[in-house]
């Protein structure tokens, strides 16, 4: 009975942590209808996207010095903030209290990054994209001058700072920024396309772009794209760089950040529309994408503990990075959940990740406790052949477990009998002892699921 108690106790615990996840993830996610409109691809998906996020509104760029105190704040230490590159918690509530800007030292400690440079074809501090909260970050002034200019770029898995890829210097943000600088150099590349008074259209080159300046042939550019597009895949957005991309749209400039939301437009967006992805579970995918996995947990009796979640491998075929969607179904439990799964790119072979995949039930009573772990391969372009990309079907993850009723032996089946009396009358001495035959019967407690 306790390990019953207990085992329950385990259950009601990961059903109430699912739903806090859901309730976190929820919190981040962008209004109703709020891309009703990007429904293009490419160019046209560009252009709908720049139409949604413009026109926003504006923060000073001196009003950044204590706004960054509040968009970048450490959520886990009250009065610190989280520093750009670096990931430092900062304790700003230590830099000047009481002055006319608490936690502002005139830039001594730390300064106001732009992670597009502003030599790099920005209209300066008094135009809007001076001063977009979705590429503005806190630095240390050290660090931000250490970077300057110099263009993002670098494999993705390094210290932060100066590297050397293919023998040119690039400026890589440490693993923990590295997908969240990507993510908000696409939406600089989107959003401003020269059509708001003292800009100009910014655009990211795949190499070690010139500094154009204010130039606006060729566009001012920012590189190394190639590499923007590899961490965006193997860094998706974490809760920190969501929780701050909420603040910034609820309580300053009221726009978003179309590749935090959904980041599977980026392929469509920066690369091209055929997409190679296909994800299967199993031993290999149908024609049209789609697969299926039974997961059977086994049998066992009421009252007896839950077996544990097993691994199940998703596999991906196909070069090109791709994001994903997993739910669940019915009492099923998975290790991995939401839309904010990636797959990286792929220079050659196949890639695989594993997911713990359970069910969150009880066995008090006798039954088939199932549930259903469906993965969908959230990449929009369809240029990919079928099976591939927006082409690529669903795959299901079918898990089960079989609660056996404890068996019941009765002398009969009519009911529960435990006790069988025969009278063998008189026996003359010395006979041959008499026998009897009787049946010894397992009573059904549950058709189907009785032991």
């Amino acid at each position: 009975m306790e390990r019953f108690r207990l085992q329950r106790a385990l259950n009601l615990a990961v059903l109430l942590l699912c739903a806090l996840s859901r309730q976190v993830a929820a919190q981040y996610d962008p209004p109703a209808n709020y891309y009703d409109t990007a429904t293009g691809a490419g160019a046209t998906l560009k252009s709908q996207l720049n139409s949604i996020i413009d026109g926003h509104t504006t923060v000073s760029y001196d009003n950044l010095r204590t706004v960054l105190q509040i968009t970048d704040a450490d959520p886990s230490n009250p009065g610190y903030m989280i520093l750009v590159y670096n990931r430092e918690s900062l304790n700003v509530a230590a830099i000047n209290p009481g002055g006319s800007i608490p936690g502002w030292d005139n830039a001594a400690t730390w300064n106001r990054e732009h992670t597009w440079p502003q030599s790099r074809g920005l209209g300066g501090t008094g135009a809007p994209d001076g001063s977009d909260l979705h590429h503005l970050r806190p630095s240390r002034t050290t660090i931000n001058s250490d970077r300057d200019e110099t263009n993002f770029g670098g494999a993705f898995g390094q210290a932060y700072g100066e590297v050397f890829d293919g023998g040119v210097t690039y400026w890589y943000p440490d693993n923990a920024d590295a997908g969240m600088i990507a993510r908000s150099q696409f939406y600089m590349a989107v959003r401003y396309d020269g059509v708001d008074s003292g800009t100009v259209d910014l655009e990211l080159g795949a190499g070690n772009v010139a500094n154009v300046g204010g130039d606006t042939d060729p566009p001012p550019q920012l590189g190394n794209l190639t590499r923007m597009l590899e961490w965006h895949y193997l860094a998706p957005p974490d809760n920190f760089e969501r929780g701050r991309h909420q603040i910034v749209d609820n309580s300053y400039q009221h726009n978003r950040n179309p590749f935090i939301d959904h980041p599977e437009y980026v392929w469509s967006v920066f690369v091209d529309q055929a997409n190679d992805s296909q994800l299967y579970v199993g031993g290999a995918a149908n024609a049209d994408g789609s697969s299926t996995h039974n997961l059977n947990l086994g049998s066992v009796l009421v009252g007896a503990a839950v077996p544990a979640a097993q691994s199940v491998t998703l596999n991906k075929t196909g070069l090109d990075g791709t994001y994903y969607e997993v739910t669940t179904g019915g009492s099923a439990t998975s290790s991995v959940a939401g839309r904010l799964n990636a797959f990286g790119i792929l220079t050659s072979g196949t890639a695989n990740k594993n997911l713990s995949v359970g069910l969150a039930t009880t066995t008090s009573t006798a039954g088939l406790k199932s549930g259903t772990v469906s993965i969908n391969n959230l990449d929009i372009t369809t240029a990919g052949g079928s099976g591939h990309g927006a082409n690529d079907a669903n795959d299901t993850i079918n898990v089960s477990l079989s609660v056996l009723s404890h068996a019941n032996p009765s002398f009969t089946l009519a009911g529960d009998m435990n006790t069988l009396n025969f009278d063998f009358g008189t026996v003359a001495q010395g006979s041959t002892m008499p026998t009897f035959g009787f049946d010894i019967a397992n009573l059904v407690g549950t058709a189907g699921f009785t032991a």
